[in-house]
This record gives structure tokens, C-alpha cells and sequence, in this order.
């Protein structure tokens, strides 16, 4: 019984693989735009089955060309489209020839950079005024004076900071009120720097004095600086609070092309070989420190003082035992 059921169970293997093998059959010669009517049916007759099984049973002989005639001439042609699956398979993945493209579709694609690309150079002057504003920011007294100065434009009331409803006041959490004041200074600092530049367009167009549209203009600049300085700072701190608290220290410093300096990791090895030689030298004092006291090692007697650098012990005062008193005599 155990054989007759490990025969039904291979058998079963079998049937499986043939219905797996005629489906891959029958997509290669789809690809190729080849037919025959074993396709139409998508899976083997039941006869062919039955005689692969029995073929199966048989001991394995030679083949000869007698033998190969008792093969159903189906089975022929799943050999000869078999094949090219095989081979299909062991062949190494065929990469797709590159095409060259025309001048023209290379222009529209761009050129290839690898560092950030640069506009003209602007003026000197102009430069070295923003340069400190963009590292350091505006003074809180330059940037309010800036905002009053530049009041949102009569017929323009979206460049005013919407306010938040008072219902959601009550609803929200402190935290979060607090971070919208936050985003609405910053979008009344954005709507000074807009009015700004719309000043000296409008003085632009009315050919107005040119020292007021520079005025305007530097003004504006002066706003979206500072602007961009806060937003950098904020980026920082965002990164600072994920990263090792240990390590806090090493992440200040003035940005350049990197968030956080272009030396930052010589700052991390440094701070981490300082970390390093401080743990050492803690450990060395308190190996030296446990060496001083011994087991047997008695502190101090209590009722001692030291005068004149010599040790000088109280003598110990014995309690005596109290005789009773003689009764009285009356």
C-alpha cells in the first residue's frame, strides 16, 4: 500500500509539471506566432499523460530508434518547442543595444551635471550686503521696522495672512498654536517682501525716481535673506533632534554647500576621539582611587582632632555604675 501510494503521488508531480511545462509551451509560441491544436486545449490530453506515466514505469532503457517510434508524435513536437525555452533560459540576460540619440533630443534632454549649477556672478556690493544677512539673519528692531514699513496693498487682501478661526483655538493644543503664530509671521515677513517689490514696479512703470526703486528692491532682499537664514535654521534643528544627542555639539557651525559644513565628518572624529581619551582618563582615576582603600583599611577613630599635624585621640570616658542611695531616715 505505502508503494501504491508514493506511485500515485509521483504521478501526480508529473502531471503537474507537464500543465507547467505545456503553459510555458504555449507562451513561447504565442511570442514566435506559432499554432498547433495541442495550444487550443491548454493543457496535454489525458491520453498522452497516461502514456508519459506509463513510460515512466518502464525501466530505463538505451534509446533506439524503435523506441523513439512508440513515442506519440505530440510528445515530438513539445520536444522541439521545449527546446527553445531551455535554451531561453540558460542564456544570460541580453541588454538592449543604446540607440544614439540626435543633437536635437540630447538638447531637450540637458546636459549632465554633477554640481549644482550657477547663475551669472551679481554685483560685488550687492553680494556682501546679503552674504551676512543669509549667515546670520536680520536684527528682530531692522526686520519689524521692515514689515510696518511695507502695510499689504489696499486691493490685494490675499497678501494678508489669513487668522485662524477661534473655534479652532480651543480645539488645538498649545504646541500647535504656537507653530502657526510661527508660519504667520513668517508669511506676514513674505507679504512685506512682496509689497516691496510691487513699490518698486509700480515706480518702475510710473518712471519714477530710481533711488526709491532701489530702495524697494534692496528692502525686499533684505526680507526673503533673512527668510531663507530662518528656513536653513530650521532645517537644522529638524536634523539635530534625530540625530546622537552626544553629538550635538559637532553640528554647529555656519552652512555652506552642506546643511552642516563641509567638515563635518573631521568635526564628528574629533569629537568622538576627545569623548574617547575623556573616558579613559575617568577610568584610570577611579582604578587609581580603589586601589587606595584596602579591605582591612579603617577610617579615622570619631572623637579625634588633628593639631599641628599630629594625631591626637580623646581618651574614652568610662560610665560608671551609680551606687543607690542610702534610704532617708525620717
Amino acid at each position: 500500500m505505502k508503494r501504491k501510494r508514493e506511485k500515485v503521488r509521483s504521478d501526480e508531480k508529473v502531471k503537474k509539471k507537464i500543465r507547467k511545462l505545456m503553459k510555458k509551451v504555449k507562451k513561447l509560441s504565442k511570442q514566435q506566432g506559432l499554432t498547433s491544436e495541442s495550444d487550443s486545449e491548454g493543457s496535454f490530453p489525458e491520453e498522452m499523460e497516461q502514456d508519459i506515466l506509463i513510460e515512466r514505469g518502464k525501466p530505463e532503457e538505451s534509446e533506439s530508434p524503435q523506441s523513439l517510434s512508440h513515442i506519440p508524435e505530440n510528445t515530438k513536437d513539445l520536444n522541439n518547442q521545449v527546446q527553445p525555452t531551455s535554451e531561453l533560459e540558460n542564456q544570460p540576460d541580453i541588454a538592449l543595444e543604446a540607440q544614439d540619440l540626435d543633437a536635437e533630443t540630447l538638447a531637450v534632454l540637458g546636459e549632465i551635471s554633477t554640481e549644482q549649477e550657477k547663475g551669472p556672478p551679481l554685483h560685488p556690493e550687492i553680494a556682501n550686503r546679503w552674504t551676512p544677512i543669509l549667515t546670520r539673519g536680520l536684527k528682530k528692531e531692522d526686520k519689524k521696522e521692515l514689515i510696518q514699513k511695507y502695510l499689504p496693498f489696499e486691493n490685494l487682501p490675499k497678501i494678508i495672512a489669513p487668522v485662524l478661526n477661534p473655534e479652532c483655538v480651543s480645539a488645538i493644543s498649545a504646541n500647535m498654536l504656537k507653530r502657526d503664530t510661527i508660519i504667520k509671521e513668517k508669511q506676514k515677513q513674505i507679504a512685506a517682501a512682496l509689497t516691496a517689490i510691487g513699490s518698486g514696479l509700480e515706480s518702475i512703470l510710473k518712471n519714477g525716481d530710481k533711488m526709491d526703486i532701489i530702495r524697494n528692491i534692496n528692502d525686499a532682499s533684505k526680507l526673503l535673506s533673512d527668510y531663507f537664514h530662518s528656513e536653513t535654521n530650521n532645517r537644522k534643528n529638524l536634523i539635530t533632534n534625530a540625530v546622537n544627542q552626544s553629538l550635538k555639539d559637532t553640528l554647529k557651525g555656519d552652512s555652506d554647500m552642506f546643511l552642516f559644513g563641509t567638515n563635518l565628518a573631521d568635526r564628528i572624529k574629533s569629537a568622538k576621539i576627545i569623548q574617547r581619551s575623556g573616558k579613559d582618563l575617568k577610568e584610570k582615576q577611579e582604578h587609581l582611587k580603589n586601589q587606595t582603600k584596602t579591605l582591612n583599611w579603617r577610617g579615622p577613630p570619631q572623637l579625634s582632632t588633628r593639631l599641628g599635624g599630629k594625631r591626637v585621640t580623646k581618651p574614652k570616658i568610662k560610665h560608671q555604675q551609680q551606687k543607690p542611695m542610702p534610704p532617708r531616715r525620717h
